[in-house]
């Protein structure tokens, strides 16, 4: 029997969709012909997409964003367009997608070229484009829901309609869908009732082959308070804990990994000053996906912040937490619904304290700063919170998906 044909799809550069990447690889070892499509519009992460595709099994093609202005303006026009005409109640189900994310038309182009069993969607648009491209191939549809995409923002953030715009696109794709996962079990109950069955919670944990081969003595750590992203900027829960360090003892640190933000920096680096933390905060650059936890490793506390608003970051769970756990990290959470519905599976690997409350963070921070933290962080992910473990579920979810007796394409 010849291998079946998955198509994995994200809006997003490859290297800042690691999940997607996790799961094609996991895919294409169980004997699936992968295929990833992905963006190629942002310079700076194209060497970090380059690195990653040297390290797998499976084929990319990446869609350019349009390269001379007059091509840009073209298409923002088409999606303003497409928007005016989605409030307007006019083809909704045609233009929301092209209203959505302007590239949409040329993804599902790129989808297409090799016509797939299983079209699996990351983030929204990407759920539109693996629907469209399922239909007009015969295919099936999946979704891995790594947020609450109708939720992601405050709505004083977003242009007119596109809460409304978001809420329709996911009432009318997710019942579509034959695979449906979530990356945490709130997010997971968020979209229950929308899709008519409960997704699979796959956590947003990593493999085993990336943690250092044994943990760093507690003791031998940099007393340093640990934070990475893809990018640095306001809203992300910095400002609330540099309030925290002037109660720490002077030599901890703040150490920040990521593409900045312009005049976050700046910004951050002035609110240090006022504190008296002038020289406390390091910033680092960027790095592989796969370096990620080896890198934080010789930090003595990791920081998963999240705010509780809007409400999708109420209910994440985020990579951050699973890599310091990874790479033996103690982790200090901030108070979510999410995190105080784990915490008690972590133990003595975490503890949660409001941003708010600069005392009480404090205090998590010295609480986590021992070596039984330490252990339990490394023990936790040895043995449940990785994903060799965690991609065993997924992969039996994929394979009943394609295997089902009624799996046919439910796209209407």
């Amino acid at each position: 029997m010849s291998p079946v044909d998955v198509c994995l799809i994200t809006p997003g550069h490859l290297s800042s969709t690691p999940r997607l990447c996790k799961e094609a690889c996991s895919l294409r070892a169980k004997g699936y012909n992968i295929r990833v499509v992905a963006s190629d519009h942002f310079a700076p992460n194209r060497p970090l997409d380059e690195v990653l595709l040297d390290r797998v099994r499976w084929t990319a093609q990446r869609v350019p964003g349009p390269g001379t202005t007059p091509a840009r303006l073209l298409q923002k026009l088409k999606g303003e367009a497409a928007r005016w005409l989605f409030r307007a109640g006019i083809a909704r189900e045609a233009l929301g997608p092209l209203a959505l994310f302007a590239r949409h038309q040329a993804f599902v182009a790129a989808a297409l070229v090799r016509p797939a069993r299983l079209y699996l969607g990351h983030g929204l648009p990407g759920l539109c484009i693996a629907a469209e491209a399922a239909r007009r191939s015969g295919g099936l549809l999946g979704f891995d829901a790594e947020d609450w995409h109708s939720e992601e923002q405050e709505q004083y953030l977003l242009a007119a309609g596109e809460k409304a715009l978001r809420r329709y696109l996911e009432r009318r794709l997710l019942p579509r869908c034959r695979h449906l996962s979530a990356a945490s079990p709130l997010i997971a109950e968020a979209y229950a009732q929308l899709a008519g069955k409960t997704p699979l919670t796959v956590l947003n944990v990593f493999p085993l082959d990336e943690a250092p081969k044994v943990p760093i003595p507690h003791e031998q750590r940099e007393r340093s308070l640990y934070w990475f992203s893809q990018t640095i900027g306001p809203g992300r829960g910095l400002e609330q804990l540099l309030q925290a360090l002037p109660l720490l003892p002077p030599d901890w640190r703040l150490q920040l990994r990521g593409l900045v933000d312009p005049g976050f920096r700046d910004h951050l680096n002035a609110l240090a000053q006022s504190l008296g933390l002038d020289k406390r905060i390091q910033w680092l650059d960027t790095a592989p996906a796969h370096e990620m936890v080896r890198l934080c490793a010789a930090h003595r506390v990791g920081l998963s912040l999240e705010l509780a608003s809007p409400a999708n970051r109420d209910r994440c769970l985020t990579n951050k937490l699973f890599t310091y756990l990874l790479a033996g990290v103690p982790t200090l959470l901030s108070d979510t619904a999410a995190h105080r519905a784990i915490a008690p599976a972590l133990g003595e690997a975490v503890r949660i304290a409001p941003l708010g409350d600069p005392a009480a963070l404090a205090a998590a921070i010295t609480a986590l700063d021992t070596t039984q933290a330490a252990s339990e962080a490394w023990r936790l992910a040895q043995t449940q919170y990785n994903w060799d473990c965690e991609q065993l579920p997924f992969l039996r979810h994929i394979t009943q998906t394609l295997i089902s007796p009624d799996a046919h394409p439910p796209h209407r």
